[in-house]
Parts: structure tokens; sequence; C-alpha cells
């Protein structure tokens, strides 16, 4: 759905400068099953979160 914003039925051509330019504009669209985040936003702090916990196990470990 989102595609079609961009790209009507029947778009035969289009050059990566125009991909790229829809890629990043979908990546960066809130999503209400993502709480109102975008995609890169919702990536992003997953992969925060994933250093921290690996992290703290690190620091659990060297200190037992």
């Amino acid at each position: 759905r989102l595609i079609r914003r961009w790209l009507p039925k029947g778009t035969k051509k289009m050059t990566p400068k125009e991909v790229a330019f829809i890629e990043k504009w979908i990546n960066n669209y809130p999503k209400k099953y993502l709480d109102y985040k975008s995609p890169r936003e919702d990536f992003w702090m997953a992969n925060l979160n994933l250093k921290f916990s690996k992290m703290e196990i690190i620091f659990i470990k060297r200190f037992q």
C-alpha cells in the first residue's frame, strides 16, 4: 500500500535515486503497530537494547 502512494500500477521505469527516496520514506514512516515509531527507529532501539543487555551480562560475569 505504501509503495502505491509513489508508484501507480503500470509504472515501468524508475531511477535508483527514486527507489532510494521511496525506500527512505517508507523506513521513516511511523506505523501504528510500532506505537507510532518508524521501522528505522524501532530497529535502532532494538539494537540498542540488545547491546545494553549484552553489556549487563558481561558486567555480571566479571564481578561474580
